[in-house]
């Protein structure tokens, strides 16, 4: 056979091996594989927490209480002073502008989103120097939020004053074309104490399923039952 042809039927093969093992990566998803954790356990967050020093104790929690399926869901239980509690997910090189829907998630009470950026054009008294800002959303998560007109900004944008409602598009083209999205995640607001339980959260194409148990051998890491086989040992040459 023709070497060329060989080193090609070669690395055809290799690539749709990879894909076999891991749709994730091979696909075009709109997050990156780095940025989508398809799974989020107790000992294997995958990403999800909240690193914030204003927001300090307010991350949620893997339990047991099941919201749609049969293996757990994250709770997020409000902790005064501010009587709230969010957990949220990085991300890079996403857009404000380009966030696609569905954008949903599954609760057992009400709950936000909350989509966190910079590089917003963010004006008046309440301007931030990075162009920081939130972007939130309020309901039980069912609803596709992408096509809601009930979004708003915790800052004063080019025709739109904090907290005045529109639709995601409108308020991501007043934020400007440089607006770019570091985290998104969910928060709940009440008295201290007040509960909700989350899962399957939507975002830009990548749903995150919270499960209740831990160790990484009962859930496998973000590629299921290969997450902790290792891609060198399906790729030779790869690193480990």
């Amino acid at each position: 056979m023709n070497r060329t042809i060989l080193r090609t039927t070669t690395a055809v093969a290799a690539v749709s091996a990879a894909a076999l093992f891991f749709p994730a990566v091979a696909s075009a998803a709109p997050l990156s594989a780095e940025d989508c954790a398809q799974i989020s356990t107790l000992n294997q967050p995958n990403g999800w927490g909240n690193p914030f020093s204003d927001e300090a104790d307010q991350a949620g929690k893997h339990v047991a209480t099941q919201v749609v399926d049969g293996d757990g869901s994250l709770e997020l239980t409000t902790v005064a002073p501010r009587n709230r509690a969010a957990s949220y997910h990085e991300v890079s090189d996403l857009k404000l502008s380009e966030v696609a829907g569905p954008l949903k998630f599954q609760s057992n009470g009400p709950a936000n989103w909350q989509v966190r950026v910079t590089g917003a054009n963010t004006i008046g008294a309440n301007a931030s120097a990075d162009g920081f800002a939130t972007f939130v959303w309020s309901g039980d998560g069912t609803q596709d939020a992408s096509t809601s007109d009930q979004w708003w900004a915790t800052r004063n944008l080019e025709g739109y004053d904090r907290g005045e409602k529109g639709t995601l598009d409108d308020l991501a083209e007043a934020a400007g074309a440089d607006t770019q999205v570091n985290h998104y995640g969910i928060s709940v607001e009440g008295p201290e104490g007040t509960k909700a339980n989350i899962d399957n959260v939507q975002f830009n194409g990548c749903t995150t399923n919270f499960k209740a148990v831990g160790a990484a051998e009962d859930d496998g890491g973000a590629f299921g039952s290969l997450g902790g086989f290792g891609l060198a040992n399906l790729i030779p040459g790869l690193p480990s």
